[in-house]
C-alpha cells in the first residue's frame, strides 16, 4: 500500500516574513524556535557575518507579497518577490557560507534564517533574489581540469614535445 500525506502547516519553499530579530548564538535560536508561542510566519531569527544595518520593530502582522521561484538549479535560485513593503524572503533550503545573496543583481550580506535557512532582507516593490552557490574549491577544480586539458592537448598536438619529457 501507499499512503500519500498533506501537511497544511508545511512551509512554502519561500515565503516572506515581516519581523526579524538578529540572534547570532544558534543554541539561543534553537531554544526560542522550541517555544510553543514562537510563530515561525512571523518572526525568524537572523544570524550572518554582521548584523543587518536595520531591523524593523517587531510585528504581529503576516508579510503580504508573492514569491514565485522563477529559476531553480543546485548551484543557483532566482525568486521574484513582489511586496508593498520592506519584508524578509526566507528560501527554505539549507545554508552554507558558499550561497551568496544577491538582490537585482548587487551583492548583499550573506544571511541565515533560523539557523539554517537563506534569507534577505527586500525592500518594497518588484525584485529578483538570487542566490548563487560559488565555492573556492569548484574554481580551483575548474582551473587545474583546464591547466590539465592543456597540457594534455599540447603533448598530442606537439609530438616533438613528448620526446622532450622522456
Amino acid at each position: 500500500k501507499v499512503r500519500l500525506y498533506h501537511n497544511p502547516d508545511a512551509f512554502p519553499k519561500a515565503f516572506l516574513v515581516q519581523s526579524a530579530s538578529f540572534e547570532p548564538d544558534a543554541a539561543t535560536v534553537r531554544y526560542r524556535l522550541s517555544q510553543p508561542d514562537y510563530q515561525p510566519k512571523q518572526l525568524i531569527y537572523v544570524d550572518g557575518p554582521k548584523p543587518p544595518a536595520y531591523l524593523p520593530p517587531s510585528s504581529t502582522k503576516v508579510a503580504a507579497g508573492t514569491t514565485p521561484i522563477i529559476k531553480y538549479k543546485p548551484t543557483e535560485v532566482d525568486v521574484k518577490v513582489n511586496t508593498p513593503e520592506d519584508t524578509w524572503l526566507v528560501l527554505t533550503d539549507s545554508w552554507t557560507p558558499q550561497w551568496h545573496t544577491f538582490i537585482d543583481g548587487q551583492k548583499q550580506n550573506r544571511l541565515t534564517a533560523n539557523t539554517l535557512w537563506r534569507t534577505a532582507r527586500v525592500p518594497a516593490g518588484k525584485h529578483i533574489i538570487s542566490f548563487r552557490y560559488q565555492s573556492p574549491a569548484v574554481e580551483l577544480a575548474k582551473k587545474l581540469t583546464a591547466l590539465a586539458l592543456l597540457i594534455a592537448f599540447t603533448l598530442i598536438l606537439f609530438p616533438s614535445l613528448r620526446a622532450l619529457l622522456n
